[in-house]
């Protein structure tokens, strides 16, 4: 975190985002929708196959709203889903805001 001074005005944060791994090691969901393959990838059970099922699945479909939609991606099922609950964050349908 940056702290930007501005004249007389309050100072303001500047977050930069952490690079995935620590942000993964300090318990920070990985946005399932924006992250690259490479991104995609350091999470459990996540390999490259998987990852590019993942990105395949958000150029074709659309967005992945949730569990349920994470199960319809090929070759991820119920327990990888669990696996990764806490690790991923999804977006609410029709929403711009977190889930």
């Amino acid at each position: 975190m940056k702290i930007i001074k501005e004249g007389k005005a309050p100072c303001r944060f500047d977050l930069h985002p952490l690079p995935l791994d620590v942000a993964l090691a300090i318990g920070r969901p990985l946005e399932i929708d924006t992250a690259s393959q490479a991104d995609l990838e350091l999470l459990p059970d996540i390999g490259p196959a998987r990852a590019r099922a993942i990105v395949t699945y958000r150029n074709t479909v659309g967005r992945i709203e949730g569990p349920e939609d994470l199960e319809k991606v090929k070759g991820i099922g119920p327990k990888t889903v669990e696996r990764l609950q806490g690790l991923v964050q999804y977006h609410a349908p029709d929403s711009s805001e977190p889930r």
